[in-house]
């Protein structure tokens, strides 16, 4: 079952912002098996998904503590427990983006916003 994540007034438009962790997948590539999230972002006049192998949360866990020393990092997530850890990281990114002007910056931009609606090959 699909929550909200975060409700977010602001941004460019002036419009709301809504994320939600949609969903679970395992990606198998030649690198490997790694699971991913499915995430879908909402804005009042279009919406995308994009998918976030579990390692790009803990990139941009990594890269937003240097902007904001007092974040707490994203769960570990293990590869064969997606669905069990989605509502932690859920949690951990509706917090992320309460913070006054993280969803604006740069690397959050692209982490909501690149690829979109280009599932992983």
């Amino acid at each position: 079952m699909a929550s909200q994540v975060a409700q977010q007034e602001g941004g460019s438009g002036g419009g709301g912002l809504f994320v939600e962790i949609s969903g679970t997948g395992v990606l198998n590539s030649a690198e490997g098996t790694s699971g991913l999230f499915i995430i879908t972002v909402s804005q009042p006049t279009s919406s995308w998904t994009v998918y976030r192998r579990v390692a790009t949360f803990q990139a941009l866990s990594q890269h937003l503590s240097a902007m904001v020393p007092t974040l707490q990092a994203c769960p570990p997530v293990a590869d064969n427990q997606l669905e069990a850890a989605r509502e932690g990281v859920q949690g951990w990114l509706h917090n992320v983006l309460l913070i006054p002007g993280v969803a604006q910056t740069p690397v959050m931009r692209n982490f909501l916003c690149a690829e979109a609606n280009l599932p992983p090959p």
